[in-house]
C-alpha cells in the first residue's frame, strides 16, 4: 500500500511537472508527511529493511543449498565405497536433486543396503 503510493507519487511528480525520475524522486523524498516525518526516511526504512530480509533470506538459503551439498557430497561418497563402480548417472542426478531429508534418509540405508537400487527404495 505504502509503495503504491510511492510509485504513484513519482508518476504524478513526472508527469504533472514534466521531470526526469531522478528529480522527481529527490522531490518525492523531501516532501514532509503528517507530523512532519520526510518521505525519504520512510524510503530509507523500507530499503533498509529490505535490504536486511533479502540478505537473511539469501544467508539462509545459502545455508541450506551448503548443508544439501554437503550430504549429497557424503553419500555420493558411500555409495562409491559401498558399491564401487555401481553409481548410475540416474542415481548422481536423483541425489543431486534431492531434499536434505531424503539424503538423510539415504545416508542410513546405504549402511545396509544389499544393492545400490536398494538404497532408493522405500
Amino acid at each position: 500500500a505504502d509503495e503504491d503510493l510511492l510509485e504513484a507519487g513519482m508518476r504524478y511528480i513526472m508527469v504533472r511537472c514534466n521531470v526526469p525520475p531522478s528529480m522527481a524522486s529527490a522531490a518525492l523524498l523531501d516532501t514532509k508527511l503528517e507530523g512532519g516525518i520526510n518521505m525519504g526516511t520512510i524510503a530509507q526504512e523500507y530499503y533498509t529493511n529490505g535490504v536486511l530480509h533479502g540478505l537473511a533470506e539469501g544467508e539462509a538459503n545459502g545455508i541450506a543449498k551448503g548443508r544439501a551439498e554437503g550430504r549429497a557430497e557424503g553419500l555420493f561418497r558411500l555409495l562409491e565405497h559401498r558399491f564401487p563402480g555401481k553409481m548410475t548417472r540416474a542415481a548422481r542426478q536423483r541425489i543431486e536433486r534431492a531434499s536434505v531429508e531424503e539424503l538423510d534418509v539415504w545416508m542410513v540405508r546405504v549402511l545396509e543396503a544389499p544393492s545400490l537400487k536398494a538404497v532408493f527404495q522405500g
